[in-house]
């Protein structure tokens, strides 16, 4: 019996579910320090230079994209205060709304990402 190969799944009418989760530990350094994995500066960003997670999000993203039928992407955060909390959050949705964590297309995981970067403290222990 041989096994079926991932393209013959996909003709099959696959559906994927894309699904990302963001480290905001401490240990990625702050958005605001050149050189971090989280570092963001807008105009940077508008001319094509992308940080660590905004490639990864980017490169994969537009890949696994065209697999999910409704390109509505749960988007997570963890290991950050957010606000003015003292307490690490280990799981929290990029756009605020716990009860639909879903954004649209790889834009808007793009944008609830810049969203929340300056809404949060990086911080820690990484915990899954």
């Amino acid at each position: 019996m041989t096994q079926p190969s991932f393209l013959q799944f996909v003709k099959s009418g696959l559906d994927l579910n894309f699904m990302v989760a963001i480290d905001f530990t401490s240990s990625n350094g702050s958005y605001d320090m050149i050189g971090s994995l989280h570092y963001y500066n807008e105009d940077s960003f508008r001319r094509g230079n992308l940080n660590s997670y905004e490639q990864a999000i980017t490169t994969v993203g537009n890949v696994l994209e065209y697999y999910d039928t409704d390109k509505r992407f749960p988007t997570y955060g963890f290991g950050a205060c957010i606000g003015d909390s003292k307490t690490t959050s280990h799981c929290f949705a990029l756009n605020r709304n716990d009860a639909d964590p879903e954004v649209s297309g790889i834009r808007g995981i793009l944008d609830a990402y810049h969203a929340i970067i300056p809404q949060i403290h990086f911080k820690g222990p990484t915990l899954f």
